[in-house]
C-alpha cells in the first residue's frame, strides 16, 4: 500500500483521505464523538493527562496522552500522535496542524480494527510497533473487511483535547517539552495486550460492584416496604384498640337481688 498521508484535521474531516471524498456517517459520528467527549470530560474534572515531546534534530514533534476509557472509569488508553514533515515552509511555521501525522493507541477498537490498516498506510508509529502483539498484524478480514481508516474514539477524544489546551502551537512544545528519546517514550507506554487485560479486569471488578450495589438497594427498598408495611398494621390495630375503649357496658342487676324484692302474700 502506498503511503497515506495527512494532517490531523484531515482524518478528523474524512478518516478515508482526500480520495473518499464521500463519507456518509461523518457528520454523525463526529457530533456523537464531540458528545462523548464533554460527558467524559465532566467525569474527569475536565482533566486529561499528556506529556510533550520534541525531537529537534529532525523537527518532529509527539504528544502523548493517557486517553479515558467512556465506559471503564478509572482506566485510560496510552494514545500518540507524532507530527513531521518534509516541507521547509511549513517547518517555519508556529503550529502542526499541516503536518503529517502518525499514531498510536492500545485501546479495543484500534487493536482489533485499525492498527492493520494503520500500519500499511504507514500512519502508525513504527518505533512501537513492539507494543503490539504479532496476531495483530494480520488483516481484519472481519471487523474491516475492506481494510479502510476510520475513527478511532481514542485519537478523536485526544484531538478535541489538543484543540482545548492549545497543544497544536509549537511555542507550547519548545517550552515544555522533553527531548524526544525514543527508549524513554516506550517506557511509559503499557504493551497492548497487558492493557486489555487490565481493562478487562477492572471492567468486571466495577460490574461485579454495581450488582452489589443494587443487590444492596434492592433489599433497603424491601426493608423500608417491609416497614411501612408494619407501620401501617400498628396504626391499623391502635385505631381498632381506641374504637373498643369507646364501647359503652350495660350494668346489669344481679338475679337474687330482684328476686329477693318479691313480697309473699299470706293466707287467710
Amino acid at each position: 500500500m502506498a503511503e497515506l498521508r495527512m494532517t490531523y484535521q484531515q482524518y478528523i474531516d474524512n478518516p478515508m483521505g482526500k480520495k473518499n471524498a464521500v463519507f456518509s456517517q461523518r457528520d454523525k459520528l463526529k457530533a456523537t464523538y464531540s458528545e462523548k467527549y464533554d460527558r467524559v470530560m465532566l467525569r474527569e474534572v475536565g482533566k486529561i493527562e499528556y506529556a510533550l515531546w520534541w525531537d529537534k534534530k529532525n523537527d518532529k514533534y509527539y504528544c502523548q496522552m493517557k486517553v479515558p476509557s467512556e465506559t471503564v472509569s478509572g482506566f485510560y488508553y496510552d494514545t500518540v500522535v507524532e507530527f513531521s514533515t518534509t516541507n521547509p515552509a511549513q517547518k517555519t511555521e508556529t503550529h502542526l496542524r499541516n503536518y503529517a501525522v502518525r499514531f498510536f493507541a492500545n485501546d479495543p477498537a484500534f487493536m482489533y480494527t485499525y492498527f492493520y490498516v494503520f500500519w500499511k498506510n504507514g500512519m502508525f508509529i513504527n518505533e512501537l510497533l513492539d507494543r503490539f502483539p504479532r496476531s495483530a498484524r494480520k488483516a481484519p478480514d472481519e471487523k474491516n473487511p475492506y481494510q479502510v481508516p476510520g475513527y478511532v474514539k481514542s485519537l478523536y477524544f485526544m484531538y478535541l483535547h489538543m484543540q482545548a489546551r492549545g497543544l497544536f502551537t509549537k511555542s507550547v512544545y519548545h517550552a515544555n517539552a522533553k527531548p524526544y528519546n525514543k527508549l524513554a517514550l516506550k517506557r511509559t507506554i503499557r504493551n497492548a495486550e497487558a492493557v486489555l487485560e487490565e481493562r478487562h479486569r477492572l471492567e468486571q471488578d466495577q460490574k461485579a460492584q454495581k450488582r452489589a450495589e443494587k443487590r444492596e438497594q434492592s433489599k433497603i427498598a424491601r426493608d423500608r416496604t417491609i416497614g411501612k408495611i408494619d407501620q401501617a398494621a400498628a396504626t391499623r390495630q391502635s385505631r381498632f384498640s381506641k374504637q373498643v375503649g369507646k364501647v359503652k357496658t350495660t350494668k346489669t342487676t344481679p338475679i337474687s337481688r330482684r328476686t329477693g324484692t318479691v313480697r309473699s302474700t299470706k293466707k287467710r
